[in-house]
């Protein structure tokens, strides 16, 4: 469903992007913490099933979260 929809894919991307960036700049400890937490956010990605909303808040939810506990600000 994701890699169909253009808006679903850039959103994956974005996110995969901000993940990757966050476990190398953390120390080990602070990489477990978004491992899990990563884990923890695909379960309730995948519990949207092909629901393009579902799957549009949560990937922009966990993004807002990325950025904030970057210090970034909101998306």
């Amino acid at each position: 469903m994701v890699c169909a929809n253009p808006q679903l894919s850039a959103l994956d991307s974005r996110m995969a992007q901000m993940v990757c960036q966050a476990v190398s700049n953390a120390v080990p400890s602070f990489r477990r913490i978004i491992q899990r937490d990563q884990l923890s956010w695909l379960g309730k990605r995948n519990g949207c099933g092909a629901n393009v909303r579902c799957l549009r808040a949560a990937y922009t939810g966990q993004i807002a979260a990325l950025l904030n506990r970057d210090g970034q600000g909101a998306p």
